[in-house]
């Protein structure tokens, strides 16, 4: 009976012990001052240990919340963390508390870049002067990036050309006009240009990141194009707008495995990405799991519900899924914007035929239509829709320019013939309505290509940091 009630007393006092040791470590680790924490933050940070950074640092301000160089330090740990919003937000009460704005100001423009938050960065920092010349010219050089992402050119190389008047050297201006160069003059001098600013400035991750943009937005060969963002990967080895775009070209070539790895790397180092989400759902599509793609993409509107080619992959999910009609919605969306690709109008009215809105589809198509050159694709859904209303000889002449376009394509062909054989087909009232006929549909010969089903499918574009 007394061993029992000792060894009930010891291993009561162990326990005792034992809550006692760890009480004592948590106040051991409490009493920090906001110096060493802050000290501690630092070496978490160049180790590229971001989230241990982040709670020294927020254990830090809870003692000392006018600490503006403690804020600066967990604004900068905070994008690395790619928590943009708490990013700025730690950067205004930096500037509140009285940090330099010469070094506050160059970082918060560049968040609300990252953030796509361009009307806001123009209206408030247009005008902004700053006392030294290099944080000046970098603040200039954002702007003139913002500008130039509005469209507004003029303005983007008026606001580039001051940032290289102060500053000679600076990367960023210098890396508008070679984006000004490629819309003025096209592949050849923007790429030359862009090699130059990298062989002037071979550590700049934005350098580096413009030279992969264009050669894939020039088609370069492929492999050149893989090259140049593992270039940047190897300056900063978690840069999300490369790691994106890698991703994106192994669902291209269906390098699937390559992909998902590549995507637990993002959610590994970038689980509050938009991008990293945007690639779930990429591959989820890619890999046939409707549902998966469905949930996600419903997730990625709800973190970016006015951001185009989110509106554009979740519709793309919505038309491969059969819900025409929320597709039709979301293209509508994303097709308003500036630069929205030709596939999209395409998508576009593809979903407005599947609901039989013929009408709405050629509106959406009409831009397209008016071009000079129209590719064969535009003039046959635009065939398609004519059929739907029952114009048969607008739509043979349209079924006939596609196939001029393409005269090896069997689709085109194909509804080219059969729009001929519907010149004779019977039209009395006990007829088969011809507008409820199928026709050969490109979206479903190519649905295992990608979630739009179209040629030159714009979802597999990644989307940028943000």
């Amino acid at each position: 009976m007394f061993a029992s009630v000792a060894s009930g007393l010891a291993q009561r006092f162990a326990k005792g012990v034992a809550v006692t040791l760890a009480l004592a470590a948590l106040a051991a680790c409490s009493q920090k001052s906001p110096a060493d924490l802050i000290a501690d933050a630092r070496k978490s940070f160049e180790k590229g240990e971001y989230a241990s950074a982040s709670i020294a640092l927020k254990n830090a301000l809870v003692a000392t919340p006018s600490d503006h160089g403690a804020r600066m330090l967990l604004s900068r740990t905070l994008l690395r963390m790619g928590d943009l919003n708490g990013a700025q937000i730690e950067l205004q009460k930096a500037l509140a508390a009285g940090a330099d704005a010469d070094e506050a100001v160059p970082m918060l423009v560049t968040v609300m870049l990252y953030r796509r938050d361009w009307d806001r960065l123009i209206a408030e920092h247009a005008d902004t002067e700053l006392k030294r010349p290099a944080a000046q010219a970098q603040v200039k050089g954002i702007l003139a990036t913002a500008y130039g992402l509005k469209g507004k050119l003029r303005q983007a190389e008026d606001a580039a050309r001051e940032a290289l008047r102060v500053d000679p050297g600076n990367v960023a201006a210098e890396l508008v006009m070679v984006r000004l160069l490629a819309i003025e003059q096209g592949a050849e001098p923007s790429l030359k240009r862009v090699e130059e600013v990298v062989s002037r400035n071979p550590d700049s991750v934005p350098a580096l990141l413009m030279r992969a943009e264009l050669r894939a937005g020039f088609e370069q060969p492929v492999e050149q194009v893989r090259a140049a963002y593992q270039a940047v990967l190897e300056k900063e080895a978690n840069n999300v707008s490369a790691m994106a775009a890698l991703f994106s070209i192994d669902v291209r070539e269906n390098r699937l495995a390559e992909a998902r790895t590549m995507l637990r790397k993002m959610q590994s180092q970038h689980p509050k990405q938009p991008a990293t989400l945007y690639c779930a759902v990429l591959l989820a599509s890619q890999e046939g799991d409707q549902k998966k793609a469905l949930e996600l993409s419903q997730q990625l509107l709800k973190a970016m519900p006015d951001e185009p080619r989110a509106q554009l992959l979740a519709g793309a999910v919505a038309y491969q899924g059969g819900a025409f009609l929320e597709a039709s919605r979301l293209l509508g969306k994303a097709a308003l914007d500036a630069d929205a690709k030709d596939s999209v109008r395409l998508l576009l009215a593809r979903s407005f035929l599947r609901v039989g809105e013929a009408q709405r589809a050629l509106v959406a198509l009409r831009p397209l239509l008016e071009r000079k050159t129209v590719v064969g694709e535009t003039y046959a859904v635009a065939a398609e829709a004519q059929l739907q209303l029952g114009e048969l000889q607008a739509a043979q002449q349209l079924f006939e320019k596609a196939a001029a376009r393409a005269p090896d394509d069997a689709i085109f062909n194909a509804n080219l013939n059969m729009s001929r054989e519907y010149m004779h087909v019977d039209l009395s009232p006990g007829s088969r309505p011809l507008q409820q006929t199928a026709t050969p549909s490109r979206t479903t010969a190519q649905a295992s290509e990608c979630p739009c089903g179209c040629a030159g499918c714009p979802c597999s574009s990644a989307l940028p940091s943000s």
